[in-house]
């Protein structure tokens, strides 16, 4: 119904008026008869003057009634067309016209003549005009976001998606648009309203008028008449605006992309849902109104969504965002979707109306990305991402995996957003340094480079560079996907290869013009850093008479075998070189000279050993001669003779000697002399003696063992120390029989104590040589059966070296099945092969003062000592402590369940009556009692 003001059929109302007035003079006298005639001709004379005026304003009120009709159907139609625009951009998306459907040449030639015709409309009112004035400028700023939208997706290729944020604001703004229609309407409707007031104010003029002329009773029935009138158009304007609104969500809702449903919360049926959703979810609206919405999801999100609806609603919240939800589809089919709720009231139902745009692309995009993200993080080459360079900006680094940061030991967050000029510098060096790629490079293609670079701790890397710009549609690149192959061992095996170019080919050591240039180079960097360079030079004293009686294979296998072990004595950056037939050449390099002379002892000792040869045992002895730069010389072909006088000086003195470049070494050699002597002298008058010092249990309680060490007191030097006489003594060879006589003497000692503590062991320290130069394990039997001792108070202590060797692994075993333990000495400063430990397996490990000493002060000595604890526990062997100094250190063995230990700070070498009076109280109890610890001056003891 258009007609809003009310309005009369007058002339209906005029008959029957007369009519009336007809009967009434009919029924009454000729008075009455000329009364109602005069009054009916005065009713009619003013109802036709109120017809004629009725009608009148009828047409003025009908006219401006028009007219708002016409604005009110302009707003409408703004509001439809506002509408379709959105629409049609939601359902363009992807298509070619995609840029052009919000906004067609005639879609906007009617909005255009829409709000001309609204502006003349409102040609009076300020305050609409105003408000359309806004509404124009929402439409122009719609159509720009939609545009700008439609823009971006195009560019972006037809797998991009609209940018969230940019249709949130195009939403915004078209809400903006719908709410300034709402108002123009609802001021529209203030007209309106007022129309009908003065319609409804003239319509009382007008009753007045008549109720002149007639009866009170038809005022009455006018009264009625206007009153339902009036009733009856506010209801059809009510029913108008309903079934507008209402039209206008079905269209939207039936039109929209995006799937829609709308459901009963308490019964959770589904009561409708658009078009979308029913592709969606793959089933026609009476399908879906036959299911409950819990259908629409797996199994296992049924119950998380009951819980999450029921928190919904308790929340009282109206409406909200469920997020990225699992849904099924009829023929069982998951997707993911993004869900929206409103909680309304529908068709008489309390329901939820949801928005579920599907956005299972997305999801799958996502979840590719992370594993293509977990493939590259997991990936052993080094992977580098940069942005390209432009105008404005140089290049940063957006991504590094984890192999970057192990290759060139730079982490991520110490590069992520650094300008990559700046990173590359810093990881690689060299005239091939990468570089990053830059957007205004005309032509970019892949290339492969070999980049060198230096990490923090100094060490030197090599890297296959393969570089992948990232090209966008423009042909433009946008990123660069550096990977880099570690090709260090590459490298590293060309260089060996390199080197072995200028080696010997028997033992594939350096030859003599590799050694003397690696001289010039270690020279060079000593003279920079103030350290020393030292050369070694090793002659094989009795090489020839090996060669003429077992012939030339024999003495190749010496010459191996001493090359050999001479190379596995010496660490980067020395070096040892044959440079004759059977003389040998090693470079060593440090700052301390004392380091520099052990390191050369342990070579002489290396090339002094037997080993065999064929089905015998050959036994090399070697003389050697050390000279050190700068000490003796500055030159590097005089730093050779320097060193081969040497050598030569001690051959003269004997064979298997080593001596030191000096003026003075005639006052050495004798002095060497003197002291092999009274070695001699103390050996047959019993000069030596041994102490014995404690080893205790970890927690303190207990003295279990005693390791019996060596002393010597000479008449004029007084206590010379193990670690001046007992070097000589092996290299003169007295270390057998005084091997021998600390064997008897410690038997001894552990027979007499066993008796009253038959648990007690004595560790008895045995020489390389004693293995090599006698049937040891016999020896050991008969001394053992000749005291009286049970093996299982005596135990051998071994160094690591020992057990590289065949036959002394061999004799090792022997012992073994004499019910001798073995323990392995100074474990961790030897070779510390695990094959040694794997062919041998100890009853014990003792593990170096070095490690102990770091307890508290080195992480690394710490970790070290943790793991020979596990692995020794591991394999079913005791671990012994030495050196233990503080309680700091005892806390920790004891905490790491370290088995015994051993050191200054529980007890020092002591006589064997001092030793007796400790295991006493020991057993006694009133030894190494738990408590607050005696400080212990820290000191320090070679023990041989």
């Amino acid at each position: 119904m258009r007609t809003i003001a009310p309005r009369l059929d007058y002339r209906a109302q005029l008959a029957n008026t007369v009519a009336l007035f007809l009967d009434m003079i009919r029924s009454r006298g000729l008075v009455r008869r000329l009364v109602a005639g005069t009054l009916l001709i005065a009713v009619t004379t003013s109802a036709a003057l109120a017809c004629y005026w009725a009608s009148v304003s009828h047409a003025r009120e009908q006219a401006a009634l028009n007219d708002a009709l016409a604005v009110s159907a302009q707003l409408e139609l703004l509001a439809t067309l506002h509408i379709d625009a959105n629409a049609d951009f939601l359902q363009g998306v992807g298509t070619a016209r995609f840029s052009s459907n919000a906004w067609p040449v005639a879609r906007t030639a009617a909005v255009m003549r829409s709000y001309d015709f609204l502006e003349k409309s409102f040609g009076n009112n300020a305050a609409a005009l105003y408000q359309l004035s806004a509404l124009r400028s929402g439409t122009a700023s719609l159509a720009s976001q939609l545009d700008k939208a439609a823009n971006e997706v195009a560019s972006a290729g037809p797998l991009r998606m609209i940018d969230p944020s940019r249709l949130e604001a195009a939403n915004k703004t078209l809400q903006k648009i719908m709410h300034m229609v709402s108002e123009l309407q609802r001021m529209q409707n203030s007209e309106l309203a007022a129309m009908q007031s003065r319609a409804q104010a003239q319509l009382a003029r007008q009753r007045i008028t008549f109720a002149l002329a007639l009866a009170f009773g038809l005022c009455c029935f006018g009264y009625a008449l206007s009153f339902a009138h009036r009733a009856s158009l506010a209801r059809n304007a009510a029913r108008i605006t309903a079934r507008q609104a209402h039209d206008r969500f079905i269209e939207y809702f039936e039109q929209h992309p995006l799937a829609m449903l709308i459901y009963d919360i308490q019964t959770r049926l589904i009561l409708t849902a658009n078009a979308a959703a029913q592709r969606q979810y793959g089933g026609d609206l009476g399908t879906l109104r036959r299911i409950t919405v819990d259908e629409l999801r797996p199994l296992d999100g049924i119950e998380p969504f009951r819980q999450d609806l029921l928190t919904y609603i308790r929340s009282g919240s109206k409406a909200g965002s469920a997020g990225v939800r699992r849904h099924s589809t009829l023929d069982g089919r998951t997707l993911h979707v993004d869900v929206s709720y409103h909680f309304l009231e529908y068709a008489g139902h309390s329901a939820c109306f949801i928005t579920a745009a599907d956005v299972s692309e997305h999801e799958t995009a996502r979840a590719e990305l992370r594993i293509r993200s977990r493939a590259l993080d997991a990936s052993q080459n080094a992977v580098l991402i940069t942005e390209s360079g432009h105008s404005q900006a140089e290049p940063r680094v957006v991504y590094t995996n984890p192999a970057f940061e192990r290759l060139t030991g730079l982490a991520a967050n110490e590069v992520l957003g650094e300008r990559a000029k700046v990173v590359l510098s810093a990881a690689f060096s060299g005239e091939h340094a990468p570089t990053p790629i830059n957007r205004n490079s005309d032509g970019i293609n892949d290339g492969s480079t070999v980049v060198s670079g230096k990490r923090a701790d100094g060490t030197l890397f090599w890297a296959q560079r393969q570089v992948s710009p990232v090209i966008d549609e423009r042909g433009v690149a946008t990123h660069a996907v550096t990977v880099f192959s570690d090709i260090s061992e590459r490298i590293r095996d060309q260089q060996r290869l390199s080197w072995l170019a200028s080696s010997d080919p028997l033992t594939q050591l350096p030859n003599r013009a590799a050694l003397h240039a690696r001289l010039g180079e270690l020279i060079a960097t000593a003279s920079s850093r103030g350290h020393r360079v030292a050369a070694v030079f090793i002659d094989l004293d009795n090489f020839k008479e090996i060669n003429d009686s077992l012939g030339h294979t024999a003495g190749d296998c010496v010459l191996k075998e001493v090359a050999g072990r001479l190379s596995r004595e010496v660490r980067e950056p020395d070096v040892v070189g044959r440079i004759a037939g059977d003389e040998f050449v090693a470079l060593l390099s440090g700052s301390d000279i004392d380091r520099l002379i052990d390191e050369a002892r342990r070579l002489h000792r290396s090339a002094n050993a037997a080993f065999p040869v064929g089905e015998g045992i050959v036994e090399s002895r070697a003389s050697v001669g050390m000279a050190v730069f700068p000490d003796h010389t500055t030159n590097a072909e005089e730093l050779i003779r320097c060193a081969d006088a040497a050598m030569y000086h001690a051959k003269r003195e004997r064979d298997g000697a080593m001596r030191i470049f000096d003026r003075s070494l005639a006052v050495a050699n004798a002095e060497r002399l003197h002291l092999t002597q009274q070695l001699q002298h103390a050996l047959k008058c019993d000069d030596f003696r041994l102490a014995y010092q404690p080893r205790i249990t970890v927690s303190g309680s207990r003295t279990v063992a005693f390791e019996a060490l060596l002393r010597w007191t000479d008449a004029t030097r007084g206590d010379v120390s193990p670690a001046t006489f007992i070097p000589l003594a092996e290299e003169k060879g007295l270390i057998v029989p005084i091997g021998e006589w600390v064997l008897r003497n410690a038997c001894l000692q552990a027979r007499k104590w066993a008796d009253d503590y038959p648990d007690i062991v004595v560790s008895i320290n045995v020489s390389p040589l004693q293995f090599l130069r006698s049937d040891f394990a016999k020896t050991l039997e008969r001394t053992m059966h000749s005291v009286g001792v049970n093996p299982r108070n005596v135990e051998l202590e071994v160094t690591e070296s020992v057990l590289m060797t065949p036959v002394a692994l061999a004799c090792l075993h022997q012992i073994r099945r004499l019910g001798v333990s073995i323990a392995i000495d100074d474990f961790g400063t030897g070779f510390s092969s695990l094959t040694y430990i794997r062919d041998f397996k100890a009853d014990c490990i003792k593990l170096d003062m070095s490690f102990v000493h770091g307890i508290g002060v080195s992480t690394i000595d710490e970790v070290i000592v943790r793991a020979v604890l596990a692995m020794a526990h591991t394999l079913g062997m005791r671990v012994v402590a030495e050196g233990v100094e503080t309680p700091e250190q005892l806390a920790f063995l004891a905490d790491h369940r370290c088995d015994q230990i051993q050191g200054f700070y529980l007890g020092k070498p002591m006589p064997a009556s001092d030793a007796s009076a400790t295991l006493a109280r020991s057993n006694n109890g009133s030894e190494h009692r738990t408590g607050k610890p005696v400080q212990r001056p820290h000191l320090q003891v070679i023990d041989s």
